[in-house]
């Protein structure tokens, strides 16, 4: 191709039951194509969904036998553009990742020796990197970290009260969602009618966490050294008494790998309901009066209400409120009964704004709340596009084009 065409950045999100992908062209936030694949286990019944500047173009059954076979479909439908670079989303980056960095060999093998710490994510993220690299060789990989948002965290807060030893093994609290932390602290700068020195992201979808984000800055965040701590969430638990889950293995003689299945697949809002971990079908069923739904929607609220004292406690205060994925973006009765208990210090929701329909950025508290409250969609994709421009505008000014791929 000419090089006067503008080169676009790939976004790709591997994983063990989905894949999702995004093509960024320039300053363009909607993504000029986006590619979305998901497979039940054993690669049964997958599905292909395209999208092309934001409409739906295909949504289709397909036959493949591995992630890796599902990636190369996704890659025969990517358009001919030239490639600037290749984003990839790996979710655990240990302590020696903190910010974005180029995938070369040594990058590869250290996220290689991170997946003791995240075992159903970081093998998923490595594989993307490799299959983009044999369909790609000659376009640049980068690797962003869930957890290099939070490198800024204190030691009091990073380090669990255990013998010492363990700290020195790297067993400490790291967090996820960063890279959605990153893009919500920036656009809410940019977003919200004063500047926000103190702010809490509650970042609520499936997996479910909040961020204490001081001057910019990570200081506190829900999910510890795996994203089992904290909140309540669709199917995980969140934080449990450790005896309660030494009485499991001991007393009630559950083997390592079923606990870990049950506090991962099998708790939270699926385990309580025993039906669902759906918020919007848990909502339907409080309406009719089904206790353990009611039951479920009330400790979620409880634990989040919980959970957002205790980040503003880290900040010492609070200017600013973010609510942001699946059921913080689109959940009104949760946003609602999460603040309640936060009226006392002058948090007030705008009734009407809070209950429009949509995912639009907009502020929903009223003008005489002593904090602003938002919904803030998060893009998660862009973040990682954003973060590789950057980068390469840092890091090599005057570099020569990148070779095109097709």
């Amino acid at each position: 191709m000419g090089s006067d065409v503008e080169k676009a950045v790939l976004v790709l999100n591997a994983g063990s039951s989905s894949h999702k992908c995004a093509l960024f062209q320039g300053n363009e936030k909607l993504p000029l194509w986006r590619t979305h694949m998901e497979w039940k286990e054993g690669y049964s019944s997958a599905y292909l969904h395209l999208f092309e500047k934001g409409k739906q173009v295909l949504s289709e059954p397909v036959s493949i036998a591995s992630a890796e076979e599902g990636l190369a479909k996704i890659f025969s439908h990517l358009p001919h553009v030239e490639l600037q670079a290749i984003g990839h989303r790996v979710v655990h980056g240990g302590e020696k990742f903190t910010e974005i960095s180029l995938v070369t060999e040594e990058v590869e093998g250290e996220i290689e020796r991170c997946s003791y710490l995240a075992p159903l994510h970081n093998p998923a993220n490595l594989a993307g990197i490799r299959m983009a690299k044999l369909a790609f060789p000659k376009v640049s990989q980068y690797a962003v970290f869930d957890t290099a948002f939070h490198a800024t965290m204190p030691e009091e807060i990073a380090t669990y009260p255990l013998p010492y030893h363990w700290r020195e093994k790297g067993l400490r609290r790291y967090g996820f969602h960063g890279i959605s932390y990153s893009y919500c602290t920036t656009r809410a700068q940019e977003f919200c009618p004063s500047p926000s020195h103190k702010m809490v992201i509650c970042h609520l979808g499936a997996g479910a966490s909040l961020c204490a984000v001081s001057e910019g800055h990570s200081i506190h965040t829900t999910m510890g050294m795996t994203p089992l701590e904290g909140l309540m969430m669709g199917t995980r638990s969140g934080s449990i008494d450790p005896g309660l889950l030494l009485h499991l293995l001991k007393v009630e003689e559950i083997s390592p790998d079923a606990l870990e299945t049950m506090l991962n697949k099998e708790s939270g809002l699926l385990g309580i309901s025993g039906v669902t971990e759906d918020m919007r079908d848990l909502l339907e069923m409080a309406e009719k009066g089904e206790q353990r739904a009611i039951l479920a929607i009330e400790m979620f609220t409880k634990r989040l209400s919980l959970y957002l004292g205790e980040m503003i406690a880290a900040l010492g205060g609070l200017d600013t409120l973010i609510f942001t994925a699946g059921i913080g973006e689109h959940v009104p009765l949760i946003r609602e009964k999460a603040l309640e208990p936060f009226r006392f210090m002058g948090v007030e929701i705008d009734q009407r704004k809070n209950c429009e329909r949509g995912g639009e950025e907009r502020v929903i508290s009223t003008e005489r709340s002593s904090v602003t409250v938002a919904v803030l969609p998060t893009h998660e994709e862009w973040e990682i596009a954003q973060q590789i421009n950057n980068h390469t505008c840092r890091s090599r000014p005057l570099e020569a084009p990148q070779q095109s791929n097709s």
